[in-house]
C-alpha cells in the first residue's frame, strides 16, 4: 500500500503534543495516531474533522496527498456524470451541470493557490 504524506506530525510537534495527548483529543489510541502520521493508514472522516478543528487548519493543509487523491477521484466521477448529462433531457440536468462547473472552478481556484 502506498504511504500517504501528511503534516500531522509537524502540526502535533508544533504544539508540543505527544501522540498519546493527540489521541486523547481525537478520541482514538496512540497507535492509530502513529499509523496516520506515518501514512500507513488514511484518516477517517471523523479524524479529518478532529485534526482540522484541533489545529485550525483545513484537512488539505494537514493531509495534502490524501486531499489530492480524494479530489482526483471526485473529479473523475464528476466527469462521468457530465458525460451522462449530455443525454439527460430532464429539467434537473442543467442544475447538475452547474454543480459540476462550480466543482471545476473550485478545483481550478485551489490549484492556482497551491
Amino acid at each position: 500500500m502506498k504511504r500517504i504524506h501528511c503534516y500531522l506530525r509537524v502540526r502535533r510537534k508544533e504544539w508540543c503534543l505527544t501522540q498519546q495527548e493527540l489521541a486523547d483529543l481525537v478520541g482514538t489510541y496512540r497507535e492509530r495516531v502513529r499509523d496516520v502520521e506515518c501514512g500507513r493508514v488514511p484518516p477517517t472522516a471523523n479524524e479529518l474533522v478532529a485534526y482540522s478543528f484541533i489545529f485550525g487548519r483545513n484537512p488539505a493543509e494537514v493531509f495534502p496527498a490524501y486531499a489530492e487523491a480524494v479530489q482526483d477521484a471526485v473529479m473523475a466521477a464528476a466527469y462521468q456524470l457530465s458525460k451522462n448529462l449530455e443525454s439527460d433531457e430532464s429539467p434537473k440536468g442543467p442544475r447538475k451541470g452547474e454543480l459540476i462547473q462550480d466543482m471545476l472552478a473550485r478545483v481550478t481556484n485551489y490549484v492556482d493557490h497551491v
